[in-house]
């Protein structure tokens, strides 16, 4: 009796089936290795843009000399070269040179969900406002919240500046 050669329809079934889960298995891998490249990749050029702000915030904040008027999202200023404007402005982060409007200041950073100044003043403590005058300022609390553009969720970061040209104790006269 002579064995024909070839497959069954079972076997080839059999082996589709194996291929076709085998498949699947590998795609949702890429997949995932994917989203976690593209959310590793906004989460470096979220944290960039926002050490780039924070630094420049801090830098021109720090040599402040006089507070013209400050609100919880900006704040226009005087330091020893020059007047300048900083705030949120329909969620950009600007800063304006010689005490222009936001509007036609230079661009930050952007995406940005929330934007907060907090100022503190020399014991007793407390707030401070610009009716206490510079000499009271101990300390600017500054919270930045960005978006994530592909997800939507959010990224929070925060520092404390110490302006150097205040009478506050503890700030350095530089």
């Amino acid at each position: 009796m002579k064995q024909d050669a070839g497959f069954t329809l079972v076997e080839m079934i059999s082996v589709l089936l194996i291929v076709g889960v085998i498949a699947v298995i590998s795609g949702m891998a890429i997949v995932t290795g994917v989203k976690g490249y593209l959310f590793s990749r906004d989460n470096a050029t979220i944290g960039q843009n926002a050490q780039m702000a924070m630094t420049r915030i801090c830098r021109e904040l720090m040599d402040l000399t006089t507070i013209t008027s400050a609100t919880s999202t900006e704040i226009s200023f005087t330091t020893t070269s020059d007047t300048l404007a900083l705030g949120l402005d329909n969620g950009v982060i600007k800063i304006a040179e010689g005490g222009a409007g936001l509007e036609t200041g230079d661009e930050m950073v952007d995406g940005v969900d929330n934007f907060t100044l907090t100022f503190y003043k020399v014991k007793p403590g407390g707030f401070w406002l610009v009716g206490d005058g510079v000499d009271m300022l101990k300390m600017i609390k500054v919270d930045l919240v960005l978006r994530r553009p592909a997800e939507g969720t959010t990224v929070a970061f925060s520092t404390v500046v110490n302006p150097r040209h205040t009478d506050a104790p503890g700030n350095a006269y530089y």
